[in-house]
């Protein structure tokens, strides 16, 4: 199995935010096994069947990209997301062994899962965290994993950093979940009751 993984959105045929895939492939490839050679994902071809429609393009990689794979995008939502708390869960760079991410979802099935480590708000199963508080848009700044998507979204200035416990969750009225594969416009709006502890 690869070490490291990318999920890229290909919409009608185009990669999206493919320079913020890179830019997040050669960073860990520099953090975890000290190679500063950048790769490139320009080259990778889209296959005639995959180019109309939201499509998902995993890349398999370590030193080098080692396997790309192309799928029908399906969203699958639940209803409810469930406070879990695992203040060891490690997720800073997108590891193809997601043993631990896997383990805390079974535990809280049929629910999602929105993840606190030391006490603060992280992320839920497969994407970052962005709650409404009335006015504008926010997203945890401690997060497990920084996010394509959530990137894009804070430098564009569609969101801003807060630090968010379980107890401020009451100063909001509403979330989404957001992640390479969904657009903010395109994500679902969550109620705040649908998050249980």
């Amino acid at each position: 199995m690869s070490l490291l993984f990318e999920s890229i959105r290909v919409e009608d045929g185009d990669f999206r935010l493919l320079d913020l895939h890179e830019e997040r492939m050669n960073a860990s490839r520099n953090a975890l096994l000290g190679l500063d050679d950048p790769i490139s994902l320009s080259g990778i071809g889209i296959p005639e069947q995959y180019r109309n429609g939201r499509i998902r393009c995993r890349v398999e990689y370590g030193a080098v990209i080692e396997r790309v794979t192309f799928e029908t995008y399906v969203v699958a939502l639940p209803e409810r997301f469930r406070l879990i708390v695992d203040n060891d869960i490690n997720y800073y760079h997108k590891y193809s062994d997601r043993s631990r991410l896997l383990a805390l979802m079974e535990s809280a099935k049929p629910d999602g899962i929105i993840i606190v480590r030391n006490g603060f708000v992280t992320d839920a199963f497969h994407a970052n965290l962005a709650f409404f508080d009335g006015a504008r848009w926010f997203t945890p700044d401690t997060p497990l994993l920084k996010g394509r998507m959530r990137e894009h979204l804070l430098k564009t200035e569609q969101l801003s950093l807060a630090t968010i416990t379980p107890s401020d969750l009451s100063h909001y009225t509403s979330f989404k979940l957001i992640n390479a594969m969904l657009g903010f416009e395109e994500s679902h709006e969550f109620g705040m009751d649908r998050i249980i502890a």
